[in-house]
């Protein structure tokens, strides 16, 4: 994998599920680690879903594989 082309930071996080006192589950999210990647764009699309327009993209991303010591 060439290195120099890891340019965009991406973080990762993890989700944690809570009930609060009615019952409903909240979502928080906290920071679980950070690495570079290389983000290609695939394709994108125009479409109107629910009478809005909106615009799909797929990316790939490809990340460094990374073990905290």
């Amino acid at each position: 994998m060439e290195a120099g082309n890891l340019k965009t930071r991406i973080y990762f996080e993890n989700c944690i599920v809570s009930k609060n006192e009615y019952g409903h589950e909240e979502y928080t999210y906290e920071p679980a680690f950070s690495t570079k990647a290389q983000v290609i764009y695939n394709s994108g699309d125009r479409v109107i879903e629910n009478e809005e327009i909106f615009y799909p993209n797929t990316l790939t991303f490809k990340c460094r594989f990374y073990v905290p010591c």
